[in-house]
C-alpha cells in the first residue's frame, strides 16, 4: 500500500531521536580529540536541539493520533530500551490472561519481537517495573519514578489517626424507643393506621416499612420523580461517536489525552509527514560501521535546520474531531467482501482483512458463508456484494437456528436491488444448481398439492352439505313439530270457540237481559301483505270510539281496547260527551261502567305494522286486566275485522265472540238470488282474465265500464277501471253483430270472430287506459296486475247509468238468527265515486220495502253459514236505460263492525231516537210546546210530538292545519263560530276525536230537522272551519273543499226531486 502504516511512523520517530542522541556524543567527543581545533558546534548544538525540542512536542500527538495509545519519549540521557506499551503488566505471564485482554490490532509486531528478544533476566527486570507502575504511591514506585523521570518523592504528610477510645462506657440502650405499630391494628388492618411523626419518617421509608406504620402492599412513589424521561437521539448507522475523554496532564505539554482523538489529516499532510520521518531516520548500523560516512552526513546534518513543513504543524496545531473508537479500527469499506460465480475470493486483501477482523467467530461465519455461497449458485448471481459486519452479525444470531431463510442472507447483500431484480425474474431459481432436479421436484409437488386439494375441496364440499341436510332436517323436524303444536292449538282454539258460540246463542236473552261486559276491539286483522302498506293502521282502528254510546243501555258495561295512547284532554272530551245525553241518575256512574284500556305493546314492535288484537296478545298487563275484569262476568266481545289473534285472545278470556268464519260475499249474494252486476270471480292468471273479461264485454254489450277489484281491500285501494267501450275499435260492429243475431248471440258459435277481435286489442286498451282509484298502495297498472293475479280478484260492471247512488246498510245478525239494521244510509262520495267519505242518514234513494228485504235473505243466508255479528252491505241503484226501472245491486259484504255504524250509534245517542227501515225515518220524541192558557190542568203532562231527524255523519275529514291548533282552543272557536250541539232541540254538530298524536283527522255529526239542513249545516260547518285554520299563505292539505263540493251537488239533486214532488202532487 502507498500509505505508511502507523507502526513504520512510530519507529522512523525512534529511529531518529536514537540518531540525534548518538550524533550529539560522537560530535562531543571528536571537538575534545581535536583539542586547540576550532570547530563552530554551537550552531549546530543549537539545530540539534530545536529539532529535538520539535520533535519532543508533536512526536506524541502525531503517534497518538495514529496508533490511538500514549508513547512517552524518553530523555536524551537515559538509557531506556523500547519496551512495547502493554495494557497491563501482567498481560504476557499466562495464556489465560491473553485470552482475557487481547493485544490490540493496532499494536506494533516488530515492538514484540525486540521484547522477546531480551534476555530472560532482562524481560523478568521490564515486568518488575510495570507492576510496580501500576500502584504508584508505594515506596518502590516512588523510587522507580525518581530514578527514571527525575519525579521527586513527596512528603508523607498523611498522619494514622489514633484508634484508642477514651472516656467511660456507656451501658444501657443509647437510642429512643421508635413508633411502633399498635396491637389493634395487627389484629385488624382494616382499622386506620396511626399518623407518622416526623421524627419517624426521619428514618426512611425502609424502616416505617418494617415497624409496619406503612402497609407492605402499598405503592410508594416518589414527588418529584428523580427520573425523568427523556426521548433518546437516534442516529444513522453510518455515524459513530466516541465518548469525550478527560482532560489529563501528562508527561508532554499536551492539553488533552491524546489517546481517543483520530486525527483527520489530508492526503498531502500525510505525504509531508512520510516523507520528514524517513529524512530523518539514520540506520544505527551503518553509522557505527561506516565512520567516514558518518562524519559526512553529519556535517551535513550541521549545516540544515531540522523544522516541520508549515501546513504539518498548522494541522496538528487544530483540534482533531472525533474519530471511531479504538474497538473499531477497519471501516466498513475494508469488511466487504466479493462473492463471484457462487465461491468467494479468498486470496483478496479485503476478504483477509475481514477474517482477520473477524477470526473469533469464524466458525459460525463459515456456516453463512456457505448459505450464502448456495445462495448465489441457486440463483446464479454473477457478484454479491458482502457487507462483513451484517454477515458477523447474522453468524452471531443464527447459531442456534436450524436453517437460515433468504430474508436473512439478502440483508448482508450490498447490491441487494441488483440481485432483487434477478431472483424476482420467474423460473430463475430453475436456471441455477440442481435447476432441473428442482423444476422436477417443484412440478410433482404442485401436481401433488393440486390432486389432493381437489380431493379435499371435493371432501369439504361433501362435508359442507352434510352439516347442511343434517341441520335442515333438525330444522324441519322441529318446525314440523311446531307446526303440529300449533296446528293443535289452533283447532283447540276454534274448538273452545265453536263451544262459547253455542252457549252465546243459547243463553243470549239472557245475557241481554242482565248485567254483562262488552269488550270492544276494534281491530282491522288484514294479511300481512295489505298491512305493509298501511302507515296510519292506527289511525283507521281509532276512528271508531262511539262505540261508547253503547252505555246507554243500563244493563252495559264498556271495555274499549284503544289502539293509539290517548291523552286526558280526549279521554274527558268523551266522557262529558256522554254525559250530556245521559240521565242524571246514570252520570255518576260513567266512570264505573266505562274502562278504556291500552295495551302494552302499542310503544313496542315498531317495525311490524300489527293490528290492535296482535298487539293486545302480546301485552300481559292488558291481559290481566282484562282478566280481572271479566272474571266470573258474562258478555262477549265485538270485534273490527277478525283475525286469528282475536280467537287466542277469546279463548284466553273465555268469551264468545260475535263472528264466526268469513265467506265470500259473491257466494253469499248468488245463494239468496240477490241482484248483483255482472261479474266474475277467482281469477289467478293473465289469460284465465283476458278471457274472462272478452266473455262478459260479449254477453253484457251495454256495459261500457268495467271495474277490477282485489280481494280483501277496502277504501278503493285495490279498485281500478277502464272505459273499455269507448277505446275498443270494434265496440260499435259488436253491438251490431249482437243486434243481429238477437237471442242467439248467446251461443259460442255466434260469439267466436267478436271473441277474436277483442282479445286482439284488450290488451293495449288495459295497459295504456286503465285507472287506479287510490295509488296509495298501487302507483301502476303493472303493479296492480301482479297483486291481483296473486291475491285474486273480481271483474264486476259498472252500472250503465250517469246517475249512481251509492247505499250503505249496517245490521246485526244476532246468535239467535235475528237481523236487525242498525243504520242505513246514502253514500257521499268526495274524491272519487268509488271512495266514500260520509253517509246521510236515513237512505232516500231505494225503496225502503225492498232494501229490507234484502237484507233479511242476506242475513239469514250469513246466519246458515255461520256468521252471526255485525255485517255491513253496499248497493248501488240506478235507472236501467233500457227498461226505465230502478236497479239495486248488491256489490259489497264486509264482516265487521264498520265506522259508520258507530257513527250512526252516536246520533242515536245523542238524539235517544229510533231508526225505522220499513219506513227509512229516524224519529226522536219532542216535548210539545205549551199554548199559555189562564188556567192549566193539573197532573197532565204533555204529551210528547215524534220529529224526524237527518244526519250527515263521516270519520275521515282531513286537514293537515288542524295539527296547529289544540282541541280545547278548537272547540272554543267552534263555539264562537255557532258550531254546536242543541241539547232541546237536538240538532246540531258534534266531533270524534280520532288522531289524538298528530290532529289532522276527525269525524263528524251533523244533525237536521231535514236532509237538506243536515247537508247545509255540515257544509257551513266544514268552510268555516277551514276559513279559521287556514290563511291564503298556509292553506294546507285537505278534503274540506271536495266534500263540499259534493254536498252542494247533492243538494241541487234533491232541490230539484222535491220540485219535481211538488208540482205531482199539484197535478194530483
Amino acid at each position: 500500500m502507498a500509505t505508511t502504516s502507523a507502526e513504520n511512523v512510530g519507529e522512523i520517530l525512534v529511529r531518529v531521536q536514537d540518531d540525534l542522541h548518538r550524533l550529539k556524543e560522537q560530535l562531543a567527543n571528536a571537538g575534545a580529540s581535536k583539542g586547540k581545533q576550532a570547530i563552530d558546534l554551537k550552531s549546530l548544538e543549537q539545530a540539534i536541539e530545536r529539532t529535538e525540542e520539535g520533535l519532543r512536542q508533536n512526536a506524541d500527538k502525531v503517534m497518538h493520533s495514529i496508533q490511538n495509545r500514549v508513547q512517552i519519549l524518553p530523555a536524551l540521557n537515559s538509557s531506556v530500551k523500547n519496551v512495547p506499551d502493554f495494557d497491563g503488566a501482567d498481560l504476557m505471564i499466562s495464556n489465560r490472561k491473553m485470552n482475557q485482554n487481547r493485544i490490540r490490532p493496532n499494536d506494533s509486531y516488530q515492538q514484540y519481537a525486540e521484547y522477546y528478544s531480551m534476555s530472560p533476566g532482562e524481560q523478568v527486570k521490564e515486568l518488575h517495573k510495570r507492576r510496580t507502575m501500576v500502584k504508584p504511591d508505594t515506596n518502590n514506585a516512588r523510587q522507580l519514578l525518581e530514578n527514571e523521570f527525575d519525579l521527586p518523592k513527596q512528603a508523607n504528610t498523611i498522619q494514622k489517626e489514633s484508634h484508642k477510645l477514651t472516656g467511660r462506657v456507656s451501658v444501657g440502650s443509647n437510642v429512643k424507643s421508635l413508633t411502633k405499630l399498635p396491637a389493634r391494628n395487627r389484629r385488624d388492618p382494616q382499622l386506620t393506621p396511626p399518623q407518622i411523626k416526623e421524627e419517624d419518617a426521619r428514618k426512611g421509608i425502609l424502616s416505617l416499612l418494617e415497624r409496619g406504620l406503612i402497609p407492605a402492599a402499598a405503592q410508594l412513589t416518589l414527588q418529584p420523580d428523580p427520573v425523568k424521561s427523556k426521548s433518546a437521539p437516534l442516529h444513522h448507522i453510518s455515524e459513530q461517536y466516541s465518548m469525550s475523554s478527560k482532560y489529563l496532564s501528562g508527561h508532554i505539554d499536551i492539553g488533552f489525552n491524546m489517546a481517543g482523538v483520530k486525527l483527520d489529516s489530508s492526503k498531502q499532510t500525510q505525504n509531508e509527514l512520510t516523507a520528514v520521518a524517513t529524512a530523518q531516520s539514520i540506520d544505527r548500523e551503518s553509522l557505527l560501521k561506516h565512520g567516514e560516512r558518518d562524519e559526512a552526513r553529519t556535517s551535513t546534518l550541521r549545516s540544515k535546520q531540522y523544522e516541520l513543513p508549515t501546513s504539518l504543524s498548522k494541522s496538528l496545531s487544530k483540534k482533531p474531531p472525533t474519530g471511531p473508537p479504538p474497538s473499531s479500527p477497519t471501516t466498513a469499506r475494508t469488511l466487504r467482501f466479493v462473492i463471484s460465480g457462487g465461491k468467494v475470493k479468498e486470496d483478496s486483501e479485503e476478504f483477509k482483512a475481514f477474517k482477520k477482523t473477524y477470526i473469533l467467530n469464524w466458525g459460525n461465519i463459515v456456516t453463512v458463508l456457505g448459505a450464502m455461497e448456495q445462495f448465489a449458485r441457486n440463483y446464479r448471481l454473477p457478484v454479491l456484494f458482502i457487507n462483513g459486519a451484517n454477515l458477523d452479525q447474522l453468524a452471531t444470531d443464527t447459531e442456534l437456528q436450524e436453517r437460515i431463510t433468504k430474508d436473512m442472507l439478502l440483508d448482508c447483500v450490498e447490491n441487494i436491488a441488483d440481485v432483487m431484480k434477478l431472483i424476482s425474474i420467474p423460473g430463475r431459481r430453475f436456471k441455477g444448481a440442481d435447476g432441473s432436479n428442482i423444476a422436477a421436484i417443484k412440478i410433482q409437488a404442485y401436481w401433488r398439492r393440486h390432486k389432493d386439494r381437489k380431493v379435499y375441496l371435493a371432501l369439504r364440499r361433501q362435508k359442507w352439505a352434510a352439516g347442511i341436510i343434517a341441520m335442515s332436517w333438525l330444522m324441519s323436524l322441529k318446525l314440523s313439530v311446531i307446526r303440529k303444536q300449533l296446528k293443535q292449538r289452533r283447532l283447540e282454539e276454534l274448538e273452545k270457540f265453536r263451544d262459547l258460540s253455542n252457549d252465546l246463542k243459547n243463553n243470549w236473552k239472557k245475557i241481554k237481559g242482565s248485567s254483562h261486559v262488552v269488550i270492544h276491539i276494534p281491530s282491522l286483522g288484514y294479511s300481512e301483505n295489505i298491512r305493509e302498506n298501511l302507515h296510519d293502521i292506527p289511525l283507521l282502528q281509532n276512528l271508531q270510539m262511539a262505540r261508547l254510546c253503547e252505555i246507554t243501555d243500563p244493563n252495559v258495561d264498556i271495555i274499549l281496547i284503544s289502539p293509539m295512547t290517548l291523552s286526558d284532554e280526549t279521554v274527558d272530551y268523551y266522557k262529558k260527551l256522554l254525559a250530556v245525553s245521559m240521565p242524571n241518575s246514570d252520570k255518576k256512574s260513567i266512570n264505573d261502567r266505562i274502562k278504556i284500556i291500552m295495551p302494552d305493546a302499542l310503544t313496542q314492535f315498531k317495525r311490524h305494522n300489527m293490528c290492535l288484537s296482535t298487539r293486545l296478545k302480546y301485552s300481559p298487563k292488558a291481559m290481566k286486566r282484562l282478566k280481572n275484569l271479566t272474571y266470573g262476568r258474562s258478555g262477549y266481545i265485538v270485534p273490527g275485522l277478525i283475525s286469528k289473534d282475536d280467537l287466542h285472545i277469546a279463548d284466553q278470556l273465555d268469551i264468545a265472540q260475535l263472528f264466526s268464519t268469513k265467506s265470500g260475499s259473491r257466494r253469499i249474494f248468488l245463494d239468496t238470488n240477490v241482484a248483483i252486476p255482472p261479474s266474475t270471480c277467482d281469477i289467478f292468471t293473465f289469460q284465465e282474465f283476458y278471457d274472462e273479461l272478452t266473455d262478459l264485454i260479449i254477453n253484457h254489450v251495454n256495459i261500457r265500464r268495467w271495474l277490477f277489484k282485489i280481494d280483501n281491500e277496502f277504501d278503493g285501494r285495490g279498485t281500478a277501471y277502464c272505459e273499455i267501450a269507448q277505446y275498443l275499435k270494434c265496440y260499435k260492429w259488436l253491438r251490431k253483430e249482437a243486434h243481429r243475431y238477437g237471442a242467439e248471440w248467446q251461443q259460442k258459435w255466434a260469439q267466436e270472430s267478436a271473441r277474436t277481435k277483442i282479445l286482439g286489442e284488450l290488451p293495449d286498451i288495459l295497459d295504456n287506459y286503465c285507472h287506479i282509484v287510490n295509488k296509495r298502495g298501487y302507483q301502476t297498472w303493472e303493479r296492480f296486475c301482479n297483486v291481483y293475479l296473486e291475491r285474486g280478484g273480481v271483474i264486476q260492471a259498472c252500472p250503465p247509468s250517469d246517475s249512481v247512488t251509492g247505499v250503505t246498510v249496517d245490521a246485526l245478525v244476532d246468535p239467535t238468527g235475528q237481523v236487525n239494521i242498525m243504520s242505513l244510509g246514502d253514500q257521499i262520495h268526495a274524491e272519487s265515486q268509488y271512495r266514500m267519505w260520509g253517509l246521510s242518514v236515513p237512505q232516500s234513494s231505494v225503496d225502503p220495502n225492498l232494501i229490507c228485504e234484502t237484507i233479511q235473505k242476506i242475513g239469514k243466508s250469513c246466519y246458515s253459514r255461520g256468521i252471526i255479528g255485525h255485517i255491513c252491505i253496499d248497493f248501488v241503484t240506478f235507472i236501467d236505460g233500457i227498461t226505465m226501472e230502478q236497479e239495486l245491486w248488491a256489490t259489497d259484504l264486509k264482516i265487521w263492525y264498520s265506522d259508520t255504524m258507530a257513527m250512526s250509534r252516536l246520533m242515536r245517542f245523542m238524539t235517544n231516537g229510533s231508526l225505522d227501515p220499513l219506513q227509512s225515518t229516524f224519529k226522536i220524541s219532542v216535548p210539545k210546546k205549551e199554548e199559555k192558557k189562564w188556567r192549566k190542568k193539573r197532573n197532565e203532562p204533555p204529551a210528547p210530538l215524534e220529529e224526524e231527524r237527518f244526519g250527515v255523519v263521516s270519520t275521515k275529514l282531513f286537514h293537515s292545519n288542524m295539527q296547529i291548533v289544540h282541541y280545547g282552543v278548537f272547540f272554543q272557536m267552534c263555539k264562537a263560530q255557532g258550531i254546536g250541539f242543541d241539547i232541546k232541540e237536538k240538532s246540531g254538530t258534534v266531533f270524534t276525536i280520532a288522531d289524538d298524536v298528530k290532529r289532522k283527522h276527525m269525524g263528524m255529526l251533523s244533525i237536521s230537522d231535514s236532509l237538506q239542513g243536515a247537508l247545509t249545516s255540515f257544509a257551513k260547518a266544514l268552510s268555516t272551519i277551514h276559513q279559521e285554520i287556514s290563511s291564503p299563505e298556509m292553506n294546507g292539505v285537505t278534503n274540506f273543499k271536495a266534500a263540499i263540493d259534493d254536498i252542494e251537488s247533492i243538494l241541487g239533486i234533491t232541490i230539484e226531486n222535491e220540485s219535481e214532488h211538488t208540482n205531482s202532487e199539484k197535478d194530483t
